[in-house]
């Protein structure tokens, strides 16, 4: 039991069903999950023929994504990441950013509000 990255919440289904609908005019895109738990958007995304990096802080958590990765066949890139963290410059600065039910108190929403702001200068045109 690895807490709540195992859980599936309602709003990742949602999610991942509006990245799979939304997949066809941006199928090249760079995607970008942030706090992904189990990874069920970015995998959604993945299965969609975009390029992706799902990230999270928790190794449980990233084991699980990659075991989730394997076991559907589907390629993307697994990196720990924790909101505030500098953006590492070998990433691919993403079109489309995902955070699905990210933060739960108020340290981590001023992380991930930093954060945010950090993609958003990284990428004006950013779609989150």
């Amino acid at each position: 039991d690895i807490g709540i990255p195992g859980v599936v919440y309602d709003c990742a289904l949602i999610m991942a069903r509006m990245v799979r609908e939304m997949a066809s005019q941006h199928a090249q895109a760079h995607v970008l999950e942030l706090g992904a738990g189990c990874g069920l958007v970015g995998m959604a995304a993945a299965a969609s023929g975009m390029q992706v990096r799902i990230t999270d802080r928790s190794a449980g958590a990233l084991e699980l994504i990659q075991t989730n990765l394997n076991l559907n066949g589907l390629n993307a890139d697994v990196s720990n990441y924790a909101f505030g963290d500098s953006i590492p410059m070998s990433w691919h600065t993403p079109d489309i950013l995902i955070a699905c039910e990210t933060a739960y108190a108020e340290p981590a929403i001023r992380s991930l509000v930093w954060t945010l702001d950090s993609f958003f200068q990284a990428n004006p045109q950013l779609i989150v």
